[in-house]
């Protein structure tokens, strides 16, 4: 007679209960403003409402303007002081975008520009006559703020119609 041999089934051991790692939820950020939109959100608040309260919302500390108002400080503070200079000679000035072309972090716009000149601009006391001029901006945002700002107005057509050059 054979032996049977009777296997044993020993119970396997319980594996410890799997743990899930810890994934860290990732915050989500806001999304990232389009430097057109900005720009012409500083045109519309800041430029045109004269709300120079928002205006340090839209610029870089050390905002570089590469061809500013005669005596203009450098930064932030320079270019605010010089928009509300600007705004205290033309109070009702008004930049109408007639066209915008954004790329990567430049934006350039092209102003129909509007004002009643009542106050100082360039030494010249307010005369009350009305300006009508063009000019182009180019803007390099960082961060979504503007950090240089170059700009051409048409100077000569200001001063024609201020009647304040001899040459014209």
């Amino acid at each position: 007679m054979k032996k049977s041999k009777t296997k044993t089934i020993k119970p396997k051991p319980k594996a410890a209960p799997k743990t899930r790692k810890k994934t860290a939820v990732a915050t989500p950020k806001p999304p990232k403003r389009d430097n057109k939109a900005t720009y012409l959100e500083f045109i519309e608040q800041v430029l045109n409402a004269g709300n120079f309260s928002v205006a340090a919302d839209y610029l870089a500390p050390d905002v570089t303007t590469h061809n500013g108002f005669p005596g203009q400080e450098p930064g932030r503070e320079g270019f605010i002081a010089a928009l509300k200079a600007f705004h205290g000679a033309f109070p009702d000035l008004r930049a109408n975008v007639t066209h915008t072309v954004a790329e990567g972090d430049r934006v350039v716009c092209r102003f129909e520009v509007t004002g009643t000149h009542r106050g100082t601009f360039l030494g010249m006391p307010g005369s009350g006559r009305k300006v009508h001029y063009q000019e182009i901006a180019i803007v390099r945002m960082e961060d979504g703020k503007i950090a240089e700002h170059w700009s051409v107005a048409d100077a000569l057509a200001i001063l024609q119609q201020l009647q304040t050059s001899e040459i014209v």
